[in-house]
């Protein structure tokens, strides 16, 4: 279901029997939020994991096995072949393939292998590396090429310069080889946190109806008070704003470093621009153009496996929106010779201006939203999160763990005249008003955190 519009008095108002009470739906719901985040649209997280179903509950059916209740953890695999670094200051030319001798910090380079240093020139290892000392490996090569004459240039094996696998070559009937480990496995943890909000309200507060729709297209009528509106509006905001700002505050073996001051544990789990503030690149910008687009996607798609067919999410403030929307702007005045409309014309009004949704690039796209967390917080520049929110061996790249069950519970204790002080029967306390509790777990798991891109506006 979808909420689609909501007003203090119904049309249908006399037709009370249309009208049921917000619980109702919820109660007979396993993953309530699903509902729930049509209600806040502008709240991204939410609706790229409850929204899309990319939620995962603790246990063995979810395949990721707890090591601890609160902790869920995962394995990357990145492809970037690794750089080796030069430890000391090399001299030697190679001119005339005389060997060059040089040092190392990895023993990395078999024998038979190619390097190629900063500026593409390659070195070809003859022998097997020596070790001098912890991070000093001494290796032997000569200059790859066909001009004798032609030598190293020096400025790039100075020490702190890197090195790169490019291959490896063996002669006929060649009697051994060698084995590269040309990816680097990294174990990632998250942790989940526990979020709870509470308030109480008198029996005079009136009631907020909501028209709903279900899958076949049916409206459906339900009623929330006000204040009951209010306090779910709160506790999504705290969650949004716990997948995107959240820190971690467990030590490097899972520890929780703060309690209340009954000493119980109040865990927090790192959000989206922690995980990705680690790993991704980022930039400053003065002004924004899709120069930049393109340049944010290509540093994306590097580290996501493909270079086509990428969905991008840019989860923008309302700033950074503007700016956007702009650069769309100005790109497609480029295009105005070929019949671009920046208006629309109905009968006797005209519509000026447009909303620029999606930027394409070399098969991939890019799609903007506005999330009300990420402007109530960075208010006065402008900021972007560029999010891969691709499916990868069928698992989502932006996931949120929580409990089967706990996603978001909700207790009542009514007093006379019911939640809507309206209602007449069962009461649970004598006095004329409501009190009500909303608690739930959650925690983000960004699996490829290299794949992301922050922009955020330069300002002096």
């Amino acid at each position: 279901m979808q909420v689609i519009s909501y007003s203090d008095i119904p049309e249908f108002h006399n037709d009370t029997k249309t009208i049921k009470h917000l619980g109702t739906l919820l109660g007979t719901r396993v993953n309530v939020l699903e509902t729930i985040v049509k209600m806040r649209r502008d709240l991204t997280l939410s609706l790229l994991t409850d929204g899309l179903k990319r939620t995962y509950t603790q246990g063995r059916k979810s395949g990721f096995e707890a090591s601890d209740a609160m902790v869920f953890e995962w394995t990357i695999e990145t492809t970037m072949i690794p750089r080796i670094r030069f430890m000391d200051n090399c001299t030697d030319t190679g001119v005339n393939k005389t060997p060059i001798t040089f040092i190392l910090e990895k023993n990395y380079y078999a024998a038979n292998d190619t390097f190629a240093l900063e500026n593409q020139q390659q070195i070809l290892v003859t022998q097997a590396p020596e070790k001098l000392a912890p991070n000093r490996w001494r290796y032997v090569g000569i200059l790859v090429g066909n001009d004798m004459s032609k030598q190293v240039d020096t400025n790039y094996t100075t020490k702190g310069r890197y090195t790169q696998y490019r291959s490896n070559y063996y002669p006929e009937l060649s009697d051994k080889g060698a084995t590269k480990y040309m990816f680097s496995a990294e174990k990632h943890r998250g942790h989940i946190s526990r979020h709870r909000v509470g308030d109480s309200w008198s029996g005079d507060y009136a009631s907020v109806f909501f028209q709903m729709k279900d899958k076949k297209g049916q409206p459906h009528f339900f009623q929330m008070p006000k204040p009951e509106k209010n306090l779910l509006d709160l506790f999504m905001l705290s969650r949004e704003n716990h997948l995107l700002f959240g820190r971690s505050n467990h030590d490097v073996n899972g520890k929780c470093l703060d309690f209340d001051t009954l000493g119980r544990e109040l865990p927090m789990g790192d959000g989206l621009i922690a995980q990705y503030e680690r790993y991704c690149d980022k930039f400053s910008y003065n002004i924004l153009t899709t120069s930049l687009f393109e340049d944010a996607i290509d540093s994306l798609i590097k580290k996501t496996g493909k270079f086509m067919d990428n969905n991008i999410t840019v989860i923008c403030n309302h700033v950074g929106y503007k700016h956007a929307m702009k650069a769309m702007e100005e790109k497609l005045r480029q295009f105005a010779i070929n019949g671009a409309w920046y208006w629309t014309k109905d009968k006797q009004f005209v519509d000026v201006g447009a909303h620029y949704r999606q930027y394409n690039y070399n098969g991939n796209s890019i799609t903007f939203t506005i999330d009300t967390a990420l402007s109530e917080i960075y208010t006065d520049f402008g900021y972007m999160i560029f999010v891969d929110t691709s499916i990868t061996d069928g698992r989502a790249n932006i996931t949120r763990f929580t409990f089967e069950g706990r996603e978001m519970l909700q207790g009542t204790l009514v007093g006379m005249g019911g939640q809507d002080g309206r209602t007449s029967g069962n009461i649970a306390t004598a006095i004329d008003g409501t009190e009500k509790h909303i608690l739930g777990y959650s925690g983000l798991a960004v699996f490829n955190p290299y794949a992301g891109f922050i922009m955020q506006e330069n300002v002096i």
